[in-house]
């Protein structure tokens, strides 16, 4: 991978855990090594400007075409003895998760709609587990099945909305419970996954939203 990395560490902030963040990130450079584009980006390495959700310490954003930010709440970084590997291992299925971001940018990019939203959020979320042997991330089961259903139907209605909110939706800032748009979006990647032979999530990376539409119907009943 053709990788740049920036830690924002003038005043030894990441210190505590500088190893393990670039452990793994050199692991899902590694296991992106074959097989996927060789995107150039900018990695920037800093720590969390807000506290991040109890199971999540390293979070990350791909917001424009050519750049990761890859955040560490370094507030629960209590233990090098334990918290380590907790930060390795997050450090790299984030960067998978970004990486596919990465490559949408390339194609249509993130989109402004919730229906983009749902499918780029979707399809990172399942390339992680194409490229890594992980079990699911809290965010991926933060629904039920009658909680599923109701909102597929609210997302289906309001697929082309450029004026949701993300925070609301894949947050839990304000009724909807939190991550329920990670959670949706994963099924629904999943659902076209299952229902189309021989598509990968890496494959669908420049699809269209559109495609994924019909999915959110069927998931309502």
């Amino acid at each position: 991978m053709d990788w740049h990395i920036h830690y924002i560490n003038a005043r030894g902030q990441l210190d505590p855990a500088e190893a393990p963040l670039r452990e793994g990130i050199a692991a899902a450079s590694d296991l992106l090594a074959d097989g996927v584009p060789d995107l150039a980006v900018d990695i920037v390495v800093q720590v969390s400007a807000f506290p991040a959700p109890q199971p999540l310490a390293v979070s990350g954003a791909a917001l424009s075409r050519g750049r990761i930010d890859l955040m560490a709440d370094m507030a629960q970084f209590r233990d090098p003895a334990t918290d380590a590997a907790r930060y390795r291992g997050q450090s790299l299925r984030t960067m998978l998760h970004e990486y596919h971001h990465a490559l949408r940018w390339e194609g249509p990019g993130y989109g402004r709609t919730l229906g983009e939203a749902l499918v780029s959020e979707g399809l990172a979320q399942v390339f992680v587990h194409e490229r890594a042997d992980t079990p699911p991330e809290p965010w991926e089961t933060a629904l039920d099945e009658a909680s599923q259903a109701a909102l597929a139907a609210r997302a289906e209605a309001s697929f082309g909305e450029a004026g949701y909110s993300h925070p609301g939706w894949f947050f839990g800032m304000g009724s909807l419970p939190q991550w329920a748009g990670y959670a949706l979006g994963a099924a629904l990647v999943r659902r076209y996954l299952a229902e189309t032979p021989g598509t990968t999530a890496l494959g669908l990376a420049h699809a269209p939203a559109a495609l994924f539409r019909p999915g959110l119907a069927a998931m309502a009943g």
